[in-house]
């Protein structure tokens, strides 16, 4: 496993920009207003409690709002916060890798997930997302010589995945 570093080129500079604006344009019309939304129906439900006319709907409400936070922390916070690392990104990570395994399952008839290992770590189609698939993963075999682009310090995404030699 050989690491460098290199600067990104205009067209991976671009394509983070548009994510950057699609997320904050995704986060301001649609998950603010759903936050705002679930707070004030968990307020009016923690108010039933503290008035002592709590119903059956109150327990539903807080134990619906409990699973809410528990999939949106393992969901929708780890690509939020990748968010303001896109605006300032200048250099990624070369990381040069065997890969070691590759397993293939399916979700349902029609999606296959591959999960990638390799000496520098997984790679998870299920859950990584690459933004330039120079490599695709049923073109990826054992054995086989792959250079993966990583923005330091993001988990999840990753710029590309090439082939080496």
């Amino acid at each position: 496993m050989k690491v460098t570093t290199a600067l990104l080129t205009t067209a991976e500079k671009r394509k983070m920009s548009t994510i950057f604006i699609s997320r904050m344009i995704v986060f301001v019309l649609m998950i603010l207003p759903l936050l705002c939304g679930i707070g004030f129906i968990v307020y009016q439900a923690g108010m039933s409690f503290v008035k002592g006319d709590s119903d059956v709907l109150s327990y539903v409400v807080l134990s619906g709002f409990i699973i809410f936070c528990l999939a949106a922390r393992k969901y929708l916070f780890p690509y939020y916060s990748n968010l303001f690392k896109y605006a300032g990104a200048r250099e990624k990570e070369l990381v040069e890798a065997t890969i070691l395994a590759i397993r293939q399952r399916s979700l349902n008839s029609t999606i296959l997930l591959f999960r990638v290992e390799t000496d520098a770590g997984v790679i998870d189609s299920g859950v990584d997302v690459v933004l330039f698939p120079d490599l695709t993963f049923p073109q990826m075999q054992q054995g086989m010589r792959i250079c993966i682009h990583r923005v330091p310090g993001m988990r999840n995404e990753l710029v590309r995945i090439t082939r080496v030699g």
